[in-house]
């Protein structure tokens, strides 16, 4: 009898080991993860009640998963995570090395973490992102946070974005006619265009070092959008001059995208980090202006009203720049 409970434990354990090391377990649990980080931010954090819908592309080496059926027109269904307010219909396929998106658009394998557009008119958007598995392959690391973390971290970032294309990205769509010929819209483009201007990066240090300071004070704030103010009339003019609004636009999106990252780093239910390590570990190297300085922009607007009174404006139907919404929480102050 002791023999018998012998073998059925055994066999009991290897068939619990073959169903917890499937080769969609990755999936499963990566994602699960991430859609579990936004609920919580989206919800706890912003407080907000809707979101919109958004097609998924994820991958590893070898399969593709996909809620697109643009992405995967013929593949397996798969069981797969699931928002609270969005049914989700997961397939998977191979890839055999390039990526088919929801525009319609193929990439060949390599690492992409956007949101972007699907269908201009209906304005309906779609988010890429590798699994675990491939970045670690990478070689990509957070000396800071850890892969985990800095993954997941990434992943809100851009959802993040997914929920601003009706507003901000239908803004900047509507801007880019007016970008001067030979340029290539992204968030980049005026870190691109003036990288090399001593007298521009002169003025952008001086805002850092307003942004850097704490305590922060009423005279840091204003001292910096005053300076930021001034930069743009300096050097956005002729054919530059759609810069003055784009860099605003620019400044809030990606702003917020690492703003999610980091109240999801710091809070109890999620990486539950210290300030420091999560401002350091969303900072990276500080490589990027617009990441870098919209985040310190929202890391100012914290400090005047808690983001559920202000989620609307970078995240629902309405609509408000960080710069914006700082100043009008200043003059509630004064």
């Amino acid at each position: 009898m002791r023999y018998l409970m012998i073998c059925l434990f055994c066999c009991s354990q290897l068939l619990l080991s073959a169903q917890t090391n499937t080769p969609d377990k990755e999936f499963k649990e990566a994602v699960g993860k991430w859609f579990n980080a936004w609920e919580l931010v989206y919800q706890q954090v912003y407080q907000m009640k809707t979101f919109l819908p958004v097609d998924f592309v994820f991958y590893d080496e070898k399969y593709v998963y996909s809620t697109s059926a643009v992405t995967i027109p013929k593949g397996k269904i798969v069981a797969g995570p699931s928002l609270k307010q969005q049914k989700l219909q997961w397939k998977k396929a191979l890839h055999n090395g390039n990526l088919v998106l929801p525009n319609r658009d193929t990439l060949p394998l390599n690492i992409y973490s956007y949101a972007s557009v699907a269908d201009t008119a209906k304005l309906s958007t779609f988010f890429i992102m590798p699994l675990p598995s491939f970045w670690q392959q990478a070689g990509v690391e957070s000396k800071e946070l850890g892969l985990e973390n800095l993954l997941t971290g990434v992943f809100l970032h851009e959802f993040s974005h997914c929920q601003q294309m009706k507003t901000y990205g239908k803004k900047i769509t509507a801007l880019e006619k007016q970008i001067p010929e030979h340029y290539e819209l992204s968030d980049d483009l005026i870190q691109h265009i003036f990288a090399s201007n001593e007298k521009y990066l002169g003025i952008y240090r001086v805002e850092l070092t307003f942004l850097d300071q704490r305590p922060i004070t009423s005279d840091n704030i204003e001292g910096v959008l005053k300076t930021m103010q001034f930069r743009r009339q300096q050097f956005f003019k002729d054919s530059f001059e759609v810069f003055q609004q784009l860099d605003p636009l620019f400044l809030t999106m990606e702003g917020l995208g690492q703003y999610s990252m980091y109240v999801w780093l710091i809070h109890p239910q999620g990486a539950n980090l210290s300030k420091e390590t999560a401002i350091a570990g969303v900072r990276r190297n500080r490589k990027w202006w617009s990441q870098d300085e919209g985040f310190s922009l929202f890391l100012v607007l914290e400090t005047l009203a808690p983001a559920k009174d202000w989620s609307n404006f970078v995240l629902g139907e309405q609509m408000m720049t960080v710069e914006e919404l700082i100043k009008n929480y200043l003059s509630f102050k004064h």
